[in-house]
């Protein structure tokens, strides 16, 4: 029979003698059967060889009892190990458990997206309703990324429920109306903005939003309208939905 300290050593040595999965498994059953912490996984290998092979459940038994320790491996020389995890409770703990000084930092990934277009990809919509309920977005919403997306722009092809217009809500709060110009009229690698991105998508709400919002230059919007994509097409061009078009044009004169 396996012991957990042999179980945590083949997690140390990568020697895994079962699927990965299998010995998360193994080592949380053992963990929440024992009262005291193991030194064992006070170890930096092991922390990371977690992270790597996805040991979720026991590095989600990890940062949850000994925050302090794991600090100093999740923040390190100001980068984070956020972008590595695959598991939205995971992070969600670490947003729990550490100061927001902390997870907030401008750190990126090789595509040159932020923290909130790597959780737009990810799809962790829990993960991103934390940062919006404690105001720790807007910083983070105007940045775009190598194929020239802002998080805005990724998220509305991702069907995730409300959160494009909760994230629009916020990104009109900021005083820089040349950022709020440029969301809507920077176009991608694809040459479509953001309006043509709404239409495509059937984010019919958003682009309505925007349109109505008292916020947005009316002359930037103006330009936005009239980018056309490489094949001459407009963002209203692509919306099919009636209503949303009415309240348009009755919202804005061409």
């Amino acid at each position: 029979k396996e012991s957990l300290e042999s179980l945590i050593e083949d997690v140390k040595t990568e020697s895994f003698k079962h699927d990965p999965r299998l010995h998360d498994d193994k080592i949380t059953e053992k963990l929440l059967k024992d009262e005291s912490f193991p030194n064992e996984l006070k170890d930096e290998v092991v922390f990371k060889t977690c992270v790597t092979h996805n040991l979720h459940k026991v590095l989600l038994y990890m940062i949850s009892n000994q925050p302090d320790f794991y600090k100093d491996f999740i923040f390190k020389n100001g980068e984070s190990i956020l972008f590595e995890l695959n598991n939205e409770d995971i992070i969600l703990e670490i947003f729990d458990k550490y100061s927001s000084n902390l997870w907030l930092q401008k750190t990126e990934n090789a595509m040159e997206e932020n923290l909130l277009h790597d959780l737009i990809t990810k799809g962790f919509g829990r993960a991103i309703d934390y940062m919006l309920e404690r105001g720790h977005i807007l910083n983070f919403c105007f940045k775009f990324n190598i194929a020239g997306n802002s998080p805005i722009m990724s998220i509305v092809s991702q069907n995730m429920g409300e959160i494009p217009l909760k994230i629009w809500k916020c990104m009109e709060e900021t005083e820089n109306k040349d950022l709020l110009s440029e969301s809507i009229t920077k176009l991608n690698a694809r040459e479509y903005n953001l309006l043509h991105l709404c239409s495509e998508n059937k984010e019919n709400n958003l682009l309505l939003a925007i349109f109505q919002s008292s916020s947005m230059p009316r002359d930037s919007l103006y330009e936005a309208c009239n980018q056309k994509t490489v094949k001459g097409r407009m963002a209203l061009d692509f919306c099919s939905d009636q209503k949303t078009i009415l309240s348009i044009f009755k919202t804005i004169e061409f």
